[in-house]
């Protein structure tokens, strides 16, 4: 179940950003005006976009809460009390954070979408002024909070790839921390595309994980 959740959270989160590339709506900020026009030209595309980033974000959290559970249940039947270790609870402080973050920003983007809404329905210059500076804060924002959940979310993979070397799963311990490190540096990238390809490595190696997981029943 661990395996195919974090599977799911892949599938999910392609999905949406291949929507976001397809469809130019990505969060530009500084393109503010359009920016309002393509989320009300592609409302739909953006609503379904939105609700599989929250769907990601909600398998990311089920994946480390289940990776937990297992550990829990692997100590009954040792008969040894459960006692998580420092890099297990640091990995699920940071990924559920992080996922908390991203579906936060995500309800934002759905207020962004209403901005677009009545952007498009005006012809009142002073109010679309209004309007492009409201959502061109709400998207520096949105912006912001997007970064904040996946350095926590990466972080967190860090300390979990930690929690693998003391299991049988060392080679993807190692190279988890590679892709990690190039996710952390996508996060501070500005060119948004180079971002999406650095940070692209460390969701193949999620994915890859996810199957290893789900053929072998073997989690941690």
């Amino acid at each position: 179940m661990a395996g195919l959740s974090i599977i799911a959270y892949f599938i999910s989160l392609f999905t949406s950003l291949g929507i976001t590339l397809v469809y130019g709506i990505e969060l530009i900020p500084e393109d503010i005006k359009n920016q309002l026009n393509n989320l009300w030209l592609y409302k739909t595309p953006h609503t379904i976009e939105l609700i599989l980033d929250i769907s990601s974000s909600l398998f990311l959290i089920l994946f480390i809460s289940l990776i937990t559970l297992i550990i829990y249940k692997k100590s009954l039947t040792a008969s040894k009390p459960f006692l998580p270790s420092f890099s297990l609870i640091v990995a699920n402080i940071l990924i559920i954070s992080g996922g908390i973050v991203l579906i936060v920003h995500d309800m934002g983007n759905f207020a962004i979408s209403d901005i677009a809404r009545l952007y498009a329905g005006s012809t009142d210059t002073s109010y679309l002024t209004t309007l492009e500076v409201t959502g061109q804060s709400m998207l520096f924002t949105a912006k912001s909070g997007v970064a904040i959940g996946s350095v926590l979310i990466t972080i967190g993979f860090l300390f979990f790839s930690i929690e693998l070397i003391k299991s049988n799963h060392v080679r993807f311990a190692y190279s988890g921390i590679l892709v990690i490190g190039i996710a952390i540096i996508a996060n501070i990238v500005p060119d948004t595309n180079l971002a999406y390809g650095l940070y692209m490595p460390f969701m193949i190696w999620q994915l890859v994980l996810g199957i290893h997981f789900t053929l072998t029943k073997s989690v941690i």
